[in-house]
């Protein structure tokens, strides 16, 4: 059964539906791209790897402006 995992940044939603077989990992990694890949969401913060499997780091898109 797919589960959608949303996350949102200053207002944007990105969602990634998780499918049988997924890893942490993997899911992260869909996130990760899917919010580079937004205008909307990278025009508030980039979305990088972080360590661990499920780690993600956000970062501003414009120094010393914060979102949430």
């Amino acid at each position: 059964m797919a589960k959608e995992k949303p996350i949102t940044i200053d207002g944007v939603t990105i969602t990634h539906t998780v499918t049988a077989g997924q890893t942490i990992a993997n899911i992260r990694d869909a996130l990760i791209s899917t919010i580079n890949a937004s205008a909307d969401a990278s025009a508030k913060a980039a979305a990088s790897a972080g360590d661990g499997d499920g780690a993600l780091i956000l970062t501003a898109a414009s120094a010393g402006t914060g979102f949430t």
